[in-house]
């Protein structure tokens, strides 16, 4: 049961790295004003994921890193190869 939590915690740390990094990029226009705000939400969910890393052992470790590792695969599956397909199908 624990090991499920820490799977879904890996899962929800990834995300929220990487809405942050998004972040990045939907306010490009106005980066000069939010620069700050978006580098420290990137360090401050990294130094948390980091911490859950080196704070767990053994199983725990092994299935919040797991649970990152997917999220990841997942979003580079979906995205970015399910939009490379999309875009060979309607290619005109």
């Amino acid at each position: 049961m624990l090991e499920t939590l820490c799977f879904l915690l890996g899962i929800h740390m990834a995300m929220l790295l990487v809405s942050a990094c998004y972040r990045i990029i939907d306010l490009w226009y106005r980066l000069s004003e939010y620069v700050l705000g978006i580098l420290a939400r990137i360090f401050i969910i990294g130094g948390v994921s980091g911490l859950c890393y080196w704070g767990f052992e053994g199983d725990l470790r092994t299935a919040f890193v797991a649970g990152q590792i997917f999220f990841v695969s997942f979003h580079i599956m979906i995205y970015w190869v399910g939009r490379t397909i999309l875009a060979l199908l309607y290619r005109k």
